[in-house]
């Protein structure tokens, strides 16, 4: 099979060369012409797919980069949060089981002077990690410097204890002084 699709080749060859030989000099000429346009037109457009898929490489390999840099920069976020995450969990496993939100509240507020007003305990929203105790703390007329200072020592104290919701409203009979209500939360572990 292969010799005869090797003859048929060397018979179109030959009926070409004396296809070729018949032509006059100016057909000859016209015919190189057209063969050489017929060349650089091939190779121009083989240049041309190559520019263009050059160009398609380089744009998935910038996607490429791109995408890269995204996952690192995500990955040093995870990495971040995963962190605060163990902090917070160190916090709350060192949370004693018989901690009081109340009483440790009280104590903070006679630190910064401050009377509370009123103290009502509550279960917070349920979690699947951990169980979330909620205080919401009535103050009536304290200053702004007093309550500043109170809520600092509650979000800086060494229990996990944060400030979830913050209402602040001028007393009507002193206008200097404010009427403060809040809620607490806290945090154990199940």
């Amino acid at each position: 099979m292969a010799s005869g699709a090797r003859s048929e080749i060397q018979d179109q060859l030959a009926n070409l060369k004396s296809y070729y030989a018949r032509l006059t000099d100016r057909e000859r000429m016209i015919f190189m012409g057209v063969f050489a346009g017929g060349v650089i037109f091939v190779l121009i457009l083989i240049y041309s797919i190559f520019l263009a898929s050059n160009a398609s490489i380089k744009e998935e390999i910038r996607k490429s980069r791109k995408s890269y840099n995204d996952i690192l920069a995500l990955s040093k976020e995870y990495k971040a949060m995963q962190s605060t995450v163990q902090d917070i969990d160190q916090l709350i496993l060192r949370t004693p089981k018989n901690f009081s939100l109340a009483t440790e509240l009280e104590s903070l507020a006679k630190q910064n002077g401050i009377q509370i007003d009123s103290v009502k305990e509550r279960k917070g929203p349920p979690h699947e990690f951990y169980v979330e105790n909620q205080v919401v703390v009535g103050l009536k007329e304290v200053g702004l410097k007093s309550v500043v200072d109170f809520l600092y020592d509650v979000e800086n104290s060494r229990k996990l204890m944060r400030v979830s919701s913050l209402e602040i409203r001028r007393n009507f009979k002193t206008p200097q002084l404010l009427n403060v209500n809040f809620i607490v939360s806290t945090f154990q572990g199940l």
